[in-house]
């Protein structure tokens, strides 16, 4: 794409992450990169694209990235990124197959970290799932050059230590390793080691730094200097880590669609959590219902909701999405949303306003019509655009408007989703 080649050319040729954004803002996929001007240019240079890739160019509107200083860095921010915001096509690009878990293994005296296919009722510690085999194996490279973990297969018990049962081997050599087969670290620093490793995975990251520092003046108080510069390094490593990971965190969290639709809308504030419903069915059959969330205009994946529609006979989707709402709204353990999007016209959205009113909450709605992304809104919002009723309950925004692509998004994302249960429920009744 011509527009984007001024952006290649002054990309740096360093290791960093790269966000593919729409024209809404959302992020469509990250990756990382050792040069990130050569990775970003070869998307634009390759005709055998597969399918999902040729339409995930058709939808950047814009390019990000970050620079950092290795390539261990940029394979977290990816990671950390990816699970954050699960992008489109991240998820799209990935095999389910190559899903796998990092397992904290406790069943000998000096425990093992490796990747595991599934999660087991054992006393083991599970983390991820991480979204490829290479990447799971690359973060447990990084994992063992930064604490020393063993690797090794073989069962290391505290008596056969003392039994000197165990040879050493290449990668304590290496300094990849503790040795604690034979005795180089005892069980207790092992087991401590070992905490370290599960915070880091836990993203506890500013614990750690403390406990590392605790750990560094007290190895200088006890003029232990070889482990005190150890941990040092260690902490300046860590603190590299962290510092960048608020950097990409700031850049990725501005939404210019959030602060426009805050704007159009005559909102009190930013609507940081966007709740958009839609129905699904056939002639009132198999009829479900979706609801999906949008955070600071990011899909938040992992608080979608479905709904199996009860009621029954003709199709009458006021009905069905009055339904939806009244179920969705007597979960007092939800978050509240700070904006309400309905897949409808007039009819959904005074069935909304009902509910809303039954329940005593007012939260701001609209509806959004397929055919003319026509845009209702209520008679009255007083309780939400700052005290100035609106004159017209139709609203039209501008095709390139972000607000729209934003709304279109969201009621796309909503329509997918119902979509799905839907033929999961349909196809159930069939297979009976």
């Amino acid at each position: 794409m011509s527009k984007f080649l001024k952006i290649i050319k002054n990309l740096p040729s360093k290791p960093g992450v790269y966000l593919f954004k729409s024209k809404t803002g959302q992020i469509l996929y990250v990756g990382k990169a050792k040069n990130l001007k050569k990775r970003i240019a070869s998307y634009f240079r390759k005709n055998n694209l597969p399918p999902d890739k040729k339409s995930m160019l058709e939808e950047i509107s814009q390019i990000k990235h970050i620079v950092v200083d290795s390539e261990i860095e940029a394979l977290l921010f990816e990671l950390n990124l990816i699970k954050k915001y699960q992008p489109k096509y991240n998820i799209a690009f990935k095999d389910d197959k190559n899903y796998q878990y990092i397992k904290i293994d406790k069943s000998d005296d000096f425990p093992r970290i490796y990747t595991a296919r599934k999660k087991k009722k054992d006393k083991a510690e599970y983390f991820g799932p991480f979204p490829s085999s290479k990447t799971i194996k690359q973060i447990l490279n990084i994992l063992n050059r930064f604490f020393h973990y063993r690797e090794c297969r073989q069962k290391i018990t505290q008596e056969g230590v003392v039994n000197k049962k165990y040879k050493i081997c290449l990668r304590y050599h290496l300094e990849r390793c503790f040795a604690p087969c034979v005795g180089k670290i005892s069980k207790e620093k092992y087991s401590a080691l070992i905490k370290q490793c599960k915070m880091f995975l836990e993203g506890r990251k500013n614990i750690l730094l403390k406990d590392l520092e605790n750990k560094m003046r007290f190895a200088a108080q006890k003029q232990n200097f070889e482990e005190a510069a150890r941990l040092r390094d260690q902490i300046i490593n860590l603190k590299t880590i962290i510092s960048r990971q608020i950097t990409v965190k700031e850049k990725v969290e501005k939404n210019p669609a959030i602060f426009e639709l805050k704007k159009i809308l005559r909102l009190k504030s930013k609507p940081k959590r966007i709740e958009c419903f839609d129905i699904s069915n056939i002639a009132g059959k198999f009829a479900t219902g979706s609801m999906v969330v949008f955070k600071n205009g990011l899909p938040a994946k992992q608080e979608y909701r479905r709904f199996k529609i009860h009621i029954s006979g003709k199709s009458n989707d006021v009905a069905m999405m009055n339904e939806m709402l009244m179920r969705r709204f007597k979960h007092s353990d939800w978050p509240l949303p700070g904006l309400i999007v309905l897949d409808g016209g007039k009819g959904q959205l005074g069935g909304a306003l009902k509910i809303l009113s039954f329940y005593h909450l007012k939260i701001p709605s609209i509806a959004l019509a397929k055919q003319n992304e026509e845009i209702y809104l209520p008679p009255h919002q007083k309780f939400w655009c700052g005290g100035v009723p609106q004159k017209s309950k139709l609203l039209i925004l501008p095709k390139n408007s972000k607000v729209l692509f934003l709304f279109q998004n969201l009621r796309d994302e909503a329509h997918r989703f119902a979509i799905a249960y839907h033929k999961k429920l349909r196809q159930k009744v069939f297979l009976t």
